[in-house]
């Protein structure tokens, strides 16, 4: 692969490849882990929605849906399966009887824990590799743009809905 010459800006077409380039890598292993080592293996959309419910206790399965650009049909569907294996639970809300907040179980409390220690031990490697080429505070600065990226997208998404 050429080294991009960096004394120029990217095209909005290389922009467009190198994030293509990204989710193709991120979404090449299709694996379940299983982070527990009890025989119950999870997949990575399980553990970061797993992660969200942690993050942000009392959510609903609307909100993770407008935060992962999911169908709250297939949130609900994901959620119910989580339900299922003893990790999620949900509590109607007084106010609102259609309103579902969810919290984690024990056990969805150590699958977090688990989950959040395999991501961070999966990608020191290649940030060890980039830390050779780039400063700290230059990584920060492309994530947050990067998080900002999918937070304006999304926002933007949920915008043409209206």
């Amino acid at each position: 692969m050429k080294q991009q010459d960096s004394a120029r800006f990217l095209t909005n077409y290389e922009i467009s490849d190198i994030l293509q380039h990204i989710a193709a890598v991120v979404n090449s292993n299709p694996q379940k882990n299983d982070y527990l080592n009890n025989g119950e293996t999870y997949t990575a959309v399980e553990g970061h929605t797993i992660g969200f419910i942690k993050d942000h206790p009392g959510c609903t399965a609307t909100e993770i849906a407008c935060e992962w650009g999911k169908t709250t049909s297939a949130v609900s569907q994901l959620l119910k399966k989580l339900r299922h294996r003893g990790v999620v639970y949900a509590l109607r809300d007084e106010k609102d009887a259609k309103r579902y907040a969810l919290y984690l179980t024990e056990k969805g409390e150590a699958v977090d824990a688990a989950h959040r220690a395999y991501d961070s031990e999966k990608y020191q490697s290649m940030i060890d590799l980039l830390l050779e080429h780039y400063s700290r505070e230059e990584m920060d600065a492309t994530f947050r743009i990067m998080r900002d990226w999918y937070r304006l997208s999304m926002e933007d998404k949920m915008n043409r809905r209206d």
